[in-house]
């Protein structure tokens, strides 16, 4: 989930009377804008500001547009700068206000949570009718687990406009993150990953209809852990004839191994077209929309309730473990760093683990620790998941080796942020917090008690750390050479 989804920034759509030069220079610098001629529409409005009168109307919205071309270009406080310009000349300037609170939406100071509602606010008092403001406050909300004041925001969004579909798929994230699984992936359809692949694919989509026989391709349109996650409705499609995949190349060598890949199942990497002389599939799907398509004729496929764990398998039987080694524990700080939610999701500092570390020898703990992100990349998730088969506990950020660890039934500790913590590990106060019905039994969750407090989160980690050695030590055999 992007922060909730904000709309592309727009330029200022602005009715100015026609005959004046003004009016003139600021068409053509538009122009220039929507035709991708970034530096000639900068200097085109950076003229228009110098030399137009003071008070002239095209200045608010040239200052409005010059933002969006400083923002792309990442002069971000320039882009600011800009918009408070155009408020300044014109204090009704709604696409500056919405500008800024968009702004302030993907700041981390301290105070930019209310600096970008107040913005969103005076967006939507400038234009009560407009979506887009209501969209981005439900989203702002939605991140700090205001979700009640959200889904008011999200639905007068789709009032103002019902087709809208930022707004529209804020709120199945948020219905999903309170367990309104039907409702929450009904909406989660209108997400915008799936305009390209509805272009792009030139096979039917599949509706959700009974398959009898047909070939089925399943379309990545999520990242690695998404897949790994929605893999395990795979049980749902056992009437199709075929199950072909076309997913992340990393992800390939795991699911070629699994037992329930059909004998002439074919998995093809993203980024590749689809062979030419391989079987063509009959319908295709995304992957993420498989728990909706699959609910239509079996609603119990809607909740992640009374699944069957584990649900993949590492490519090879790890050789047995000695009874007497010690707990070993493997460690996940940071994910792909391109991640619209890294900064907050991943563990920065330079030894983030050290905390943690100190605490188990002072207790006492005998531990073997393994990183498994500070040595050499793995070539794909089939190394991985072996590597997880000679762990005793995996303690991961929310991660796709978290999703992976779940599937293949490892206990996993996952570390969450407070700021825009994930939908599908459901509400902050909920009854349930530090479980998840995708992967009972397996999984805990410890969640930060306020924005960037992984302090607290690692003093919850110490304390229960030493129970569950002294459990894991009870359930062993004893040692036969003891």
């Amino acid at each position: 989930m992007i922060l909730p989804p904000l709309p592309a920034p727009k330029a200022a759509a602005v009715a100015l009377p026609e005959g004046d030069p003004w009016v003139a220079a600021f068409h053509h610098a538009c122009t220039l804008q929507s035709e991708g001629q970034d530096a000639d529409a900068r200097t085109a409005f950076e003229g228009l500001l110098q030399w137009a009168p003071a008070g002239h109307l095209t200045r608010a919205p040239a200052w409005s547009n010059l933002g969006l071309l400083l923002e792309a270009q990442g002069q971000r406080h320039a882009a600011r700068e800009a918009w408070l310009q155009a408020l300044q000349a014109d204090a009704r300037c709604f696409e500056a206000a919405l500008h800024l609170g968009q702004w302030w939406m993907r700041e981390p100071a301290a105070d930019a949570p209310a600096q970008a509602e107040a913005w969103l606010q005076r967006a939507a008092q400038l234009q009560p009718t407009s979506p887009s403001p209501w969209s981005a406050l439900g989203g702002l909300l939605m991140a700090q687990h205001r979700d009640a004041d959200a889904q008011a925001c999200l639905r007068q969004a789709l009032q103002c406009d019902p087709e809208h579909g930022g707004a529209r798929f804020n709120l199945g994230t948020l219905l999903l993150r309170h367990g309104q699984h039907e409702a929450g992936w009904a909406c989660l359809e209108s997400r915008d990953a799936l305009t390209p692949l509805v272009r792009q694919l030139p096979w039917p989509r599949w509706g959700g209809e009974p398959l009898a026989g047909r070939r089925l391709l399943l379309v990545a349109d999520a990242g690695h852990g998404d897949v790994l996650q929605m893999w395990r409705y795979r049980r749902w499609l056992r009437e199709a004839h075929t199950v072909d995949a076309w997913v992340q190349e990393a992800l390939i060598p795991l699911l070629a191994v699994q037992p329930d890949r059909g004998a002439d199942q074919r998995l093809h990497a993203l980024g590749e077209p689809w062979p030419a002389d391989a079987p063509q599939p009959d319908v295709w799907a995304p992957i993420m929309s498989l728990p909706w398509l699959c609910g239509l004729q079996h609603p119990e496929a809607l909740s992640p309730r009374g699944w069957a764990q584990p649900y993949l398998q590492a490519p090879a039987v790890p050789k047995p473990l000695p009874a007497d080694r010690a707990f070993t524990i493997g460690l996940v700080a940071r994910g792909n760093p391109r991640h619209e939610n890294d900064a907050e999701r991943s563990l920065h500092q330079a030894d983030p683990w050290r905390p943690l570390q100190d605490a188990a020898a002072s207790a006492g703990l005998p531990l073997r620790w393994v990183d498994l992100v500070a040595g050499p990349p793995w070539q794909d998730f089939a190394q991985v998941a072996q590597a997880l088969q000679g762990l005793d506990l995996l303690i991961t950020v929310d991660t796709a080796y978290a999703h992976l660890a779940g599937a293949l039934g490892c206990p996993t500790w996952v570390l969450l942020p407070h700021w825009l913590t994930d939908w599908r590990w459901g509400a902050l106060h909920d009854a349930t917090r530090d479980a998840t019905d995708w992967y009972p039994g397996v999984m805990r969750l410890w969640r930060q008690p306020r924005r960037g407090d992984w302090a607290a989160v690692f003093a919850q980690l110490s304390a229960a750390l030493p129970q569950v050695v002294a459990a894991q030590r009870r359930a062993a055999p004893p040692n036969p050479a003891g």
